[in-house]
């Protein structure tokens, strides 16, 4: 269940990350032996030489890597999250930038080592920014499946977005393809010996570590993308935050690519771009749409607020034991339509003795029509209604282990009064028609096909009551007569 806890532990990682990297600012990554210069991570400057107009384009991505950071991670640490949880998603975003700009610089330094240049402070600053973005990474996709657990996709919670998941995957791949054959061409054109491609960076006979995080990093963007792809990111929170930190990571490259350019070449940068160049720009656009799409993914999933207690959602939260906490029983809850019994008058005259001398009347055939009206069954609501933007509303408590499981297979094992060929499409995966058009009853109530499937698919409940129904007769369906089966088709034909 969520709680206003969940996301502060990746919040304090970004802004131990993002105040870390201030430091960044005034301590140098490399430094001669001789004392002669030192390298900063974020422009080019040796000592005694102060800033000029092309450093603060070198600074583009540390302003950036700081803002990002230190946003995400303040709303995440006092707690929005827990309210928010598109907040997770930008959470593994912000990530996914740090890493990728504060990886690039600890490679790019250890390239640098040599026995006339010794790593600085600013190294071992940039160095813990790195694993500080790992570690938020590693927590934010946790708490995307703690909080969304039970409801949405993967554990539950609430998922959907499915075509802007598949178009943010697709844009992903793209950029990791357009990248790719960047990598080897390089950003200048004509002979500028500074720009030299990742590959080329081990010529000496060293190991060439710009390349190796290149590699590293496109294998984990592409596996993210086949997996949104593959339909997981429905199923699994921890994919669809991942999305964010792909589409992030990817960004973030290009924008170092660009403005190191800039940084050397200045605003007339376009007079020497080279063919690496114009492709760093193409992978940053197709990872500003991979955001975007992903965004849209995030925003797309129902809102499922946080519960005042487990087991039953505001309005529905019944008095006494729940049946959903173990070594809890519940007492069975009273027939509402049960023929209540008569309370004899007590004011009535009293009837009069029977006459013991009076003959005995004639008799007669004793026979009795008993009718018995039953109640007719109760139709389950698929979701509580509908915001203002036509989007699903939930408002329910997540089920958990093997209660949902329990109920799962009940609403699947009651028999099928209604059944069409077609299907209908997911509300909550607007690119996915796959949604049963049937209707079963045990008697009792009616549920559409879209109850199961939804809980099997998005970790939905059913309404509270249908579920403490179900709890009541032990998740065991029964037998179900054809009175009750006609009853079930009255109700949902209206007849």
């Amino acid at each position: 269940m969520k709680t206003p806890t969940v996301g502060r532990v990746t919040g304090f990682l970004l802004i131990a990350a993002a105040a870390l990297t201030l430091a960044v600012f005034k301590l140098p990554v490399l430094t001669a032996g001789d004392g002669s210069f030192d390298v900063y991570a974020w422009k080019s400057m040796t000592s005694g030489r102060g800033m000029t107009s092309s450093d603060f384009y070198s600074a583009a991505p540390y302003v950036l890597m700081l803002v990002v950071a230190g946003v995400a991670g303040t709303l995440l640490a006092v707690g929005l999250g827990a309210r928010r949880g598109v907040l997770f998603w930008v959470g593994a975003l912000a990530a996914g930038m740090v890493l990728q700009i504060a990886s690039g610089d600890v490679v790019g330094a250890v390239q640098s080592f040599g026995s006339d240049i010794s790593p600085g402070s600013g190294f071992w600053i940039v160095t813990v920014v790195m694993l500080l973005a790992i570690a938020a990474l590693v927590t934010g996709m946790r708490d995307a499946v703690v909080a969304k657990g039970g409801a949405a996709p993967g554990n539950s919670g609430a998922a959907s977005g499915g075509v802007a998941d598949r178009v943010a995957a697709v844009f992903l791949v793209v950029a990791v393809a357009v990248d790719f054959g960047g990598s080897f061409v390089p950003l200048i054109a004509g002979d500028h010996s500074s720009f030299v491609t990742i590959w080329e960076t081990g010529r000496d006979g060293s190991i060439p570590w710009p390349a190796v995080q290149f590699a590293l990093g496109s294998i984990a963007v592409i596996g993210v993308a086949v997996a949104l792809l593959a339909g997981i990111g429905l199923r699994s929170s921890a994919v669809s935050a991942a999305s964010g930190a792909a589409a992030s990571f990817m960004a973030a490259g290009g924008i170092v690519e660009v403005s190191s350019v800039l940084s050397v070449m200045g605003p007339n940068f376009w007079e020497y771009a080279g063919t690496g160049l114009w492709l760093a720009v193409l992978t940053l656009l197709l990872s500003f749409a991979a955001t975007v799409a992903g965004l849209v993914a995030q925003l797309a999933r129902p809102r499922m607020p946080v519960q005042p207690g487990a087991g039953y959602a505001p309005g529905f939260t019944q008095p006494g034991p729940n049946p959903f906490v173990p070594g809890q029983s519940m007492a069975p809850a009273p027939n509402p339509f049960a023929p209540v019994t008569p309370v004899p008058n007590p004011f009535a005259s009293a009837a009069a003795s029977p006459n013991p001398f009076a003959a005995a009347a004639p008799q007669a055939a004793e026979v009795e029509a008993t009718v018995k009206i039953s109640p007719p069954p109760r139709m389950a609501k698929v979701y509580e209604g509908k915001d203002g933007e036509g989007r699903p509303m939930v408002n329910r408590q997540a089920l958990e282990g093997n209660t949902r499981t329990a109920v799962l297979a009940y609403l699947e094992s009651a028999p099928i009064v209604l059944a069409a060929r077609s299907f209908e499409q997911d509300e909550f995966a607007p690119g996915d028609k796959d949604v049963p058009l049937t209707f079963r009853t045990d008697g009792v109530w009616v549920w559409a096909g879209a109850v199961a499937h939804y809980l099997h698919k998005h970790g939905l409940p059913p309404e509270p009551e249908l579920v403490a129904h179900i709890a009541s007769r032990g998740f065991r369906v029964g037998e179900v007569g054809k009175d009750a089966q006609d009853a079930a088709i009255r109700v949902i034909t209206g007849g």
